[in-house]
């Protein structure tokens, strides 16, 4: 039974120069090829997969390298590193392939309100992601709603609610206190007030003095609005037809 064997064997190259001094070759340097470690042959790397909005250019370098540099198309920015390594048939990706993130056009204007921008501004008017745009409303407005304060680019869009400036609103905690009425009076229903205001819910009931005569209506209530129904109170007038 035979066994395989494996034959090494080298090439003697034989390097001369032509010496000026003297017309004749004459050697140079002894240099030994070893024939089974050919630098030269050709690396087979796997395909990279497509990058949307990008571009991908493979170069070889020298040894048993070549290098893929990725571009974005305009109007998008890359994220992640745009120069990857093959070495010996193997990319060098950590985690993942970059992307081409789009960026985003100018944010949304605020009306009775103010706008600030940080990040970066491209020629074109539009910014990259990243950048973050703060909202805040002029006197007598209020921020609607509260969580639209800062917005973010993010792959082309600003995140986050639209923000927008509404009046101030006073809260109503009642009715105000109407006017007594001449020659009359009226009576609450619920004696617990708040000072200068009556409840919501609240009913007057109006009378007149001896010898006057209501006009108009006899009960009033203070509705959720802050007004009374009817809004016009009534008045005492004389029996004679005299107020």
């Amino acid at each position: 039974m035979s066994l395989p064997t494996t034959i090494l064997f080298c090439i003697l190259i034989k390097t001369v120069l032509c010496n000026d001094e003297d017309p004749f070759w004459a050697p140079y340097d002894d240099v030994m090829v070893d024939n089974n470690n050919d630098n030269s042959t050709e690396i087979l790397c796997p395909q990279l997969e497509k990058i949307s909005n990008g571009n991908i250019m493979i170069e070889k370098l020298t040894g048993r390298k070549k290098v893929a540099t990725i571009t974005c198309e305009h109007g998008y920015d890359i994220e992640g590193n745009n120069i990857i390594y093959c070495v010996d048939g193997q990319w060098e990706i950590y985690n993942s392939l970059p992307q081409c993130n789009r960026r985003c056009l100018p944010p949304p204007y605020l009306e009775n309100g103010a706008l600030e921008i940080e990040g970066e501004k491209d020629v074109d008017g539009s910014y990259r992601k990243g950048t973050v745009a703060s909202y805040s409303c002029s006197n007598g407005y209020e921020l609607m709603p509260r969580s639209s304060n800062m917005r973010v680019c993010e792959k082309g869009v600003w995140t986050g609610p639209v923000a927008t400036c509404v009046p101030n609103v006073i809260q109503v905690i009642g009715c105000p206190m109407p006017k007594t009425i001449d020659n009359g009076y009226f009576v609450q229903e619920n004696t617990e007030e708040l000072e200068g205001y009556s409840s919501f819910g609240q009913r007057l009931h109006y009378n007149c003095k001896a010898e006057y005569s209501l006009r108009g209506p006899r009960v009033r209530q203070c509705l959720e609005d802050g007004s009374w129904s009817p809004k016009l109170q009534p008045d005492c007038v004389s029996r004679d037809g005299k107020s």
